[in-house]
């Protein structure tokens, strides 16, 4: 049978009969242990000296998003299920180095060598990089990681359908813990994302001042659009907003009002906590200007009348 596929019949059944050795009768062959384990060993001394004479392939040290994010799962899941610490918080640190050093503080990019990423990354390595961070968050619970791989998932797919998606990041510059979010227009590589942002919440409500920042190719068509729809914004504010960002002065407002509604912020937590305590469950404390307040025993049917009631209470 073996002959067919061009294996000489006799010095395999010989072969196979020299490894049988221990299990056959004395006389069926006349092949010792030894002998066999001397040929063994001649033929790996052989082999090694072959494996020498090759050319050696060149050295690769570049890092590449897509297996990494491949790695990313592999270490999240095998930590998850055989209870290694030591995995998980090694793939916290790959994580960390993929939507760090690799992403270069603005977009995912294809490689990273000598402490420099390059390339554009393309789809596979946001589908792997992301399908990544959702194994790591569920290994750790962590939401942080559901978040960043939630926002590269979401870029795979416009990319991959051809979708477009506004970002409305009207709160960004309001956050109070963890590292600042990098807006999804800054991962973008292939013109998906129509960023939106406004000034009435970062300055006060009365300027009415919003801006977007597009791909190149959606220029003109909102432009042509926003002009059929009003005649522009005021242009003294707009001026006036300028002049105010170029002399320094929005950057300290900034700062001044981070601390203020930190603080605000931890007075009103500190209050929820005195006065009702377990009955409720704050969430969105991390940014923008509010917080979502959930009363745990509160029944569905009740909340337009505590409204109501709300309302009336104001005036």
């Amino acid at each position: 049978m073996i002959g067919e596929y061009g294996v000489r019949p006799q010095p395999w059944r010989r072969l196979i009969q020299a490894l049988e050795v221990g299990h056959a009768a004395p006389e069926h062959d006349h092949v010792g242990v030894e002998h066999v384990d001397h040929r063994a060993e001649r033929a790996r001394q052989a082999l090694l000296v072959a494996r020498e004479l090759r050319p050696k392939p060149a050295r690769d040290d570049k890092a590449i998003a897509s297996w990494n994010g491949l790695l990313l799962a592999a270490l999240a899941e095998a930590g998850r299920r055989l209870e290694r610490r030591d995995w998980l918080d090694a793939a916290t640190a790959l994580a960390e180095f993929l939507l760090g050093p690799l992403s270069d503080g603005e977009r995912l990019h294809r490689t990273w060598r000598g402490g420099v990423a390059k390339g554009t990354a393309s789809l596979d390595d946001y589908a792997n990089v992301a399908h990544g961070l959702y194994e790591l968050h569920v290994a750790t619970g962590d939401l942080r990681w559901l978040r960043e791989s939630r926002r590269l998932a979401l870029l795979a797919w416009a990319e991959r359908t051809g979708a477009a998606i506004v970002e409305d990041d009207y709160d960004s510059e309001y956050r109070y813990a963890g590292r600042p979010l990098e807006a999804l227009a800054a991962l973008d590589r292939s013109g998906r994302v129509l960023y939106a942002a406004t000034f009435s919440k970062v300055m006060f409500p009365s300027l009415r001042l919003g801006y977007m920042i597009l791909p190149e190719r959606m220029i003109e068509p909102l432009r042509s659009s926003k002009a059929l729809m009003d005649a522009g914004g005021p242009t003294l504010a707009q001026a006036a907003l300028v002049d105010f960002i170029r002399a320094g002065h929005f950057e300290r407002h900034l700062h001044r009002m981070r601390t203020r509604n930190a603080s605000r912020r931890a007075a009103m937590l500190e209050a929820i906590e005195r006065h009702l305590g377990g009955r409720a469950q704050v969430t969105g404390v991390n940014a923008g200007l509010h917080l979502v307040l959930w009363l745990r025993d509160l029944p569905v049917s009740r909340a337009r009348e505590l409204r109501m009631r709300a309302a009336r209470a104001r005036g």
